[in-house]
């Protein structure tokens, strides 16, 4: 197998396809850094059809019993390619009922000339019949004995996350199933935490996918925020969520580079780290998919976005990787002193000292677990909501965790390997309640069978905001496990700081303030060829100014003696200008918190934000004089001398609409909020209930005035 080590190849950063030899198959790895050191990775996406004599399994015809207990409805709404997809939660089925309605008269294949016909019938009808999507199955279809690139048995560096860390999180370390119908879609996303995945087409009607290389990533982001500004105000990365559709042809308008491939059944596909990805479904189909690693993963995984509202939040502790794969780096990692910055186009290197030991322990830990016990961990029942200890790695079993209970039904399995070489859940899931004090299990997905369709945990209204979900992704904190309350929350500080405390970064926090840490540099900021507002700022550290943020509040301060204070004010209109400048300023604080100016400690002088043409205003207050503030209205200053003020927050109906989308602190630091449940349900009743079920998309309008004088205000 020839490597060509070239960080060149492939400068049309196109989609690749590959045939490997039966002797290139062998190993999966190896062959991954093969196609990598020919420059596959560059497009964010690459197709590999494995040899002829090569199966996954030998026959489908016994996998109609198999449950699907959560089928989603993917409802969509928007118009000229721009889609927001929500998930409505269906009745169970098995694989045999939902072939049959995949190929009714209401959701079969739409007659078509060929493949390009189709896609566009796709986008044209995206709003109508929303189809049913059979996702997250825990499971897998490939046949015990086949060996070579079984999605269960990969044997990737990802490994770590259970070798070392015992944590098990459904559909990243062990395989999921997806049966696809007619227009069936997966949105514009990165992979959690920015890993590579694997997809097989076990069977049925191809695949359309659509790839943006991972050196325009945040050109897509820039423009999915400009797109969709209400979702983007209430999560810093909403696109984590799964939810946002756009075409092929509003990309080529917005100068966004992007590339499209057809998978057929038989053959794989490989998204690479921070590769956006996107597509949709020809007609009945299966596919498996799991997440997968290589030591190029580590520098990515260390700075991956998350999720800030919380919705769909998957994260783990990196510490094992950087001191198992990068242990020259690892001092430096835990201190925040490592500032390694992405590099998109180098390709994977293999046969580091430290890698080989690592696989090495690797195969005598597989050789003595298959001799001391036969039959692995069984899963846990999806319903099981993991605790924030999945978040982090921790050598500690949490010995406390009370007994999980899980179904009575016996599970129909098809032949061959059904969950991803763990054995399914027996009958009064005795053992998954001695296994579950020693193994924690992020179960974030729906459940392969489900006893009973009515027992299923329903949300309210039966909507889901997240795509292929059926559970919130926001963890609870357990109880107490070897840690304390916060340390999720601290995550971003580092690696665990205390030996006798994995979980933690040391002594627990009460606050951040004193905490003297300089984290990784970003990459930069998209080029300021995009459309709309957002452009490239130059770096100016410099700074006087103190940013003190309300986003979503208005407020009303009094100056009741002394010094004068100067204010300065950027108009809601340009926020998010503001927020782009921070961003770029404070790279490092912007990835601890994905709203982290709402810690109120960023400082930027106004001769800044004139070089970075943000609009602002300047004045003074006197004693005796009120200052309001507005919603989203970013504003900070300083005082002249002594004096004393006194504040409070207010509301408006007009401010209504910013409370529902307002951000929120990502850390936790300096999370505030509470329901909006009664000012939507009083103060704008037409709309509430639209509201309740995730339907509500009204836009935010900055330039509207409150109307007084509602009746519903009256009342």
């Amino acid at each position: 197998m020839n490597f060509k080590r070239s960080g060149a190849q492939n400068p049309s950063l196109s989609i690749m396809t590959f045939r490997p030899s039966a002797e290139d198959f062998q190993d999966f790895n190896t062959y991954i850094a093969s196609i990598e050191s020919q420059g596959a990775h560059r497009a964010g996406l690459a197709k590999i059809i494995p040899p002829k004599e090569w199966k996954a399994r030998q026959s489908y015809d016994d996998i109609s019993d198999i449950l699907i207990a959560a089928p989603l409805q993917q409802v969509a709404s928007g118009r000229a390619g721009v889609f927001i997809q929500y998930h409505k939660k269906k009745k169970a089925m098995t694989v045999g009922q939902y072939r049959r309605l995949a190929n009714s008269g209401q959701y079969r294949t739409p007659p078509h000339v060929d493949f390009e016909d189709l896609e566009r019938k796709y986008w044209k009808t995206r709003v109508y019949d929303s189809p049913i999507y059979g996702a997250d199955v825990s499971g897998s279809l490939f046949d015990a004995n086949t060996k070579q690139w079984n999605l269960g048995h990969l044997g990737t560096i990802q490994d770590l996350l259970e070798q070392e860390c015992g944590v098990v999180i459904e559909g990243v370390n062990t395989p999921y199933l997806y049966f696809g119908m007619w227009k069936t879609s997966f949105a514009w996303q990165t992979e959690h935490m920015d890993l590579y995945s694997i997809n097989y087409l076990h069977f049925g009607e191809p695949k359309t996918w659509y790839a943006v290389p991972p050196e325009h990533g945040q050109r897509l982001e820039c423009l999915a925020r400009e797109l969709f500004p209400g979702s983007s105000r209430g999560c810093e990365a909403f696109l984590r969520h799964k939810v946002a559709l756009i075409s092929p042809s509003v990309l080529k308008e917005n100068g966004i580079p992007f590339s499209r491939i057809t998978q057929e059944a038989g053959e794989f596909m490989v998204t690479f780290p921070y590769g956006y990805h996107a597509g949709f479904n020809h007609g009945f189909n299966c596919a498996e998919a799991i997440n997968f690693a290589t030591p190029r993963w580590v520098d990515y995984g260390k700075v991956a976005s998350q999720c800030s509202c919380g919705e769909a939040r998957v994260s783990f502790s990196m510490d094992a990787f950087v001191r198992i794969l990068q242990p020259e780096r690892y001092e430096l990692w835990k201190c925040g002193q490592d500032r390694t910055v992405l590099d998109h186009v180098e390709p994977m290197a293999l046969g580091s000292r430290d890698l080989s030991a690592w696989r090495q322990s690797l195969a005598a830990a597989r050789a003595s677990a298959a001799v001391r016990q036969p039959s692995r961990h069984p899963r846990l029942p999806s319903s099981t909501q993991c605790g924030a200890a999945a978040a982090c790695c921790s050598s500690k079993p949490d010995l406390s965790s009370p007994p999980i209970p899980g179904p009575s039904a016996r599970v129909p399995q098809p032949t061959g390997s059904c969950a991803g070489g763990r054995r399914p859940l027996e009958e009064g899931a005795q053992e998954a309640t001695l296994q579950a004090a020693a193994k924690r299990r992020c179960s974030v997905g729906t459940a392969r069978t489900a006893p009973d369709p009515k027992a299923l945990p329903v949300l309210a209204d039966g909507l889901l905001v997240d795509n292929h979900t059926s559970f919130s992704f926001q963890f609870p904190n357990p109880s107490r496990a070897s840690g304390c309350y916060c340390a999720p929350d601290l995550q971003f500080l580092g690696p665990p700081l205390d030996p006798d405390e994995p979980m933690h970064p040391g002594p627990c926090l009460l606050s951040l303030d004193n905490i003297v840490t300089c984290l990784p540099d970003s990459v930069p900021l998209a080029p300021p060829n995009i459309t709309g507002t957002l452009r490239s700022f130059p770096k100016d550290a410099a700074g006087n100014l103190k940013t003190l943020v309300n986003l979503s509040e208005i407020s009303i301060k009094y100056l009741h003696f002394g010094e004068p204070k100067t204010w300065y004010a950027v108009p809601p209109e340009h926020g998010q200008r503001l927020e782009c400048l921070a961003r770029e300023l404070f790279p490092g604080s912007s990835r601890g918190c994905e709203a982290f100016l709402r810690h109120k400690v960023a400082l930027i002088s106004p001769s800044v934000l004139k070089e970075n043409g943000i609009p602002f205003s300047r004045i003074t207050q006197e004693a005796g004089e009120f200052m309001v503030t507005f919603p989203y209205g970013y504003h900070a200053g300083f005082n002249h001398g002594f004096n004393c003020a006194e504040a409070i927050n207010f509301a408006t109906p007009r401010w209504v609409d910013y409370g529902k989308v307002a951000s929120q602190c990502s850390c936790g630091e300096a999370r505030v909020s509470f329901s909006m449940d009664a000012f939507v349900r009083i103060l704008q009743p037409e709309r509430y209930e639209l509201w309740k079920r995730g339907q509500d998309r009204t836009v935010l309008d900055h330039a509207e005035p409150t109307a007084l004088g509602s009746r519903d205000l009256r009342a």
